[in-house]
């Protein structure tokens, strides 16, 4: 009996999927955090009112306090806001990597407004997250 590892072999693999996953973390620390700061670090306040910072530390993304490891392995690391939405760019081994990860939008707002604008978000990162991938292209080996 064969194995399936066998069977199949990844012949190209370029997308850093552990980035994606750091990411979404960064991106749902601000969901529901008060960003009060973005340029070379992203300060934030949570639901506790603690203040929070992300940054980029000795080739690693992580968050303080404490010091949680989110995305490790890259080169460099900036937030920056455009039309009150803030991204993040990385860069690892010479490929550069641009994510929407919050806005800037204040103010009280209804139920629904909130679903809609939430709604608009994650289809905005969907789509970033497909135009960006490199997906996998797999070859079969012959068995006999």
């Amino acid at each position: 009996m064969t194995s399936i590892l066998h069977l199949v072999k990844i012949k190209k693999a370029d997308h850093d999927f552990d980035i994606s996953i750091g990411v979404k973390q960064v991106s749902e620390y601000l969901l529901a955090g008060d960003i009060k700061e973005v340029n070379d670090q992203l300060i934030y306040e949570d639901e506790d009112k603690e203040k929070n910072i992300i940054e980029y530390d000795n080739h690693r993304l992580v968050k303080r306090p404490g010091y949680e490891t989110l995305i490790t392995n890259i080169d460099c690391a900036n937030f920056y806001v455009k039309n009150n939405y803030i991204y993040l760019g990385l860069e690892r081994n010479h490929h550069s990597y641009t994510y929407l990860i919050g806005n800037l939008y204040h103010g009280e707002k209804s139920d629904e407004e909130t679903t809609q604008q939430q709604w608009q978000y994650s289809t905005d990162c969907i789509d970033h997250l497909f135009s960006t991938a490199t997906f996998y292209s797999f070859h079969i080996n012959d068995c006999s």
